[in-house]
This record gives structure tokens, sequence and C-alpha cells, in this order.
């Protein structure tokens, strides 16, 4: 048995339709996929990060730089989304310990990228972009402190095609870091940064794993039925799923709903010409000098109540995939 192969026992396997791993109505559905999206992500930047890298000495250092950006991004973004209550409720109590582990490890991931994605990567703030003042910039400082550094750079000005920055590009993180004073110190902070987020990429991979375990193992041998449990608090149901009344079709419940929903806007329309007629009645005095403005205000504020309401009262469109 090869040691590398995980047991079959240890596979979930599913081939579902994708409103069955994310129903559309349910409240976890939007951060899930997300969560999903960001564990392929961090998976494939982590393993870019510990295979052995080939090239010249700075072309391996770029690559590492470039993909430490990458993965900057990604679990800043997992980051905010462990920050919604929703993402741990309800889970079983022997999973608690195993998602604070996780948690932990993405604070502790987050704390060592966030200068990086702030400075370099994809969420660049604009006090990081531009220069506020003169006082304190650390792009400033960083080129003080290595600015007898010789960089190769070549443009392609015809095509673009043959242009190469690397030669300079691959001291990005000088400039989050301008107290490196040495080569030796830079090469040893990346090396630094790499063994912190080892165990943490990992742990993190792991955990969102756990996570959307727990959500679809409701689908385990053939059960039809919704991945995600329903939400608490959810128990309004959707008005297209309402009993109709006995021996009324889909059409005709539907065709009634709309009739009642517009008397309702039409009684708003007739409520703001009777408001507007009060309104007329006082300016011209014609026996409204007292009652005409309280009964302007009265009939305006019901009909903005039936306007309001009116529309909301007609049935849900009817969407593909509807049943």
């Amino acid at each position: 048995m090869d040691p590398e192969k995980v047991p079959e026992e240890d596979l979930l396997r599913l081939k579902r339709p994708l409103r069955e791993l994310f129903p559309p109505y349910n409240s976890e559905t939007p951060w899930l996929v997300r969560l999903l999206i960001l564990r392929d992500d961090i998976h494939e930047e982590r393993t870019r990060l510990i295979e052995p890298v080939d090239g010249l000495p700075y072309e391996k250092v770029w690559k590492r730089v470039y993909v430490m950006r990458k993965v900057s991004i990604s679990v800043g973004e997992v980051h905010d989304i462990f920050k919604m209550p929703a993402v741990l409720r309800d889970l079983p109590e022997e999973m608690v310990a195993r998602f604070k582990e996780t948690i932990i490890a993405v604070k502790t991931a987050y704390e060592v990228l966030e200068p990086i994605r702030n400075g370099l990567g994809g969420h660049v703030r604009p006090k990081y972009a531009v220069e506020a003042t003169r006082k304190g910039d650390p792009i400033r400082d960083a080129i003080r402190n290595h600015g007898d550094q010789v960089c190769e750079v070549q443009i392609d000005i015809r095509t673009g095609k043959d242009t190469d920055l690397r030669g300079l590009s691959h001291h990005a993180f000088l400039f989050i870091w301008p107290e490196l004073t040495t080569l030796e110190e830079y090469l040893a902070k990346i090396q630094a940064i790499l063994d912190q987020l080892g165990k943490c990429l990992h742990e993190i991979v792991h955990g969102i794993d756990a996570l959307l375990y727990l959500r679809w193992r409701h689908l385990v041998g053939g059960a039809k039925t919704d991945a995600l449990p329903p939400s608490p608090g959810e128990t309004r149901t959707e008005r297209r799923q309402l009993p109709a009344p006995s021996g009324e079709t889909d059409a005709e419940r539907r065709q009634r709903l709309m009739r009642r929903a517009d008397l309702v806007s039409e009684t708003g329309t007739a409520l703001f010409g009777a408001s507007f007629a009060s309104a007329l009645f006082f300016v011209f005095g014609i026996n409204a000098r007292v009652w005409g403005i309280p009964l302007c205000i009265l009939f305006f504020l019901a009909a903005a109540v039936f306007w309001f309401v009116g529309p909301r009262m007609r049935p849900p469109r009817r969407r593909a995939g509807d049943v």
C-alpha cells in the first residue's frame, strides 16, 4: 500500500448538482463558495512556496516574493470571512477545539502577511500607495539603506516581450522592511516568513476541508437533501412554496396575488390624490382652513404606506430551475 495514498474511508466523494452543494436560498452559501475558492488558492500557493525553485538566484527570490504576495491576499480574505459569526455557528462539540486551532493559524498567518498585503499585495491602501508626507516613507528609507546595490533591468520599447525588471523587482520586500541592511538579512527574513507560513497554511487548508465536510456530509449515501442545514432563525417559507387554496392552479394563484398587489398600489394612488385635493382646499380656503393640512398629511402618509406594501405583495418572479 502506498504510504502517501489517503485511505478510502477518509475521503468524501460527491458528484451532485451545484444547487445541492450550495442551496441558493441558504444564507451560508455566499461566504462558503468564496471560502472554497480561497482554499484551493492557498493550497496552490503553499505548494509553490515549499517546492524547489529553479533559475538564477535573483529569479528564485522573485518567485518566492511573487507567491508570498499572492498568498497574502488569499489569507487576508479568509481572515475576513472567519470573523463572521456564521462561520463557526452550530459546530459539533468535538469540532470546536479543532476550529480554534484553525482560527489561530489564520490570525498568525494574517499578522505575518499583513505588511506584504497592505504594501505590495492586491489590497494596496491609499496611504501605502500615495505618499502623504515626505517623512517616514518606507520606500524612501529602503532606497537610502540599499541605494548602492546595482540592479540590472531591460526595457523592450518595441513589443515589451523582452522587458525584464526582475533584477530590480526581486528586491520588493526591501520596501516593506527598510530596516534590513544586507542581502543576508533580506534572505533570512524571507526564510523566517516561509517557516512560519508552512504550518499555518496547512492548518488553514485542513480546517476549511473540515468545514466543507460538515456542510456536505448530509449528501453522503445519495440522500436527496440540502447540503447546508437551515440557518437558525430562518423560518420564513418562500412565498413560492406557500400552499395554494384547494383547486387553485399556480398560475391562477399568481394572478390573484398580482391583482391584490395592484389594488393596494392603486389605493395608494387614490390616497395621494386625496392628499393633493386637501392641500388645494387649504390653499384656496374652500371650507378647509382648519382641517386641510392635517388631512393632507394623513392622506399622504397613508398613500406612502400603500405604495410601499403593494409591490412587496407581488409573487416572486420564477427563475430557471425553480420547481
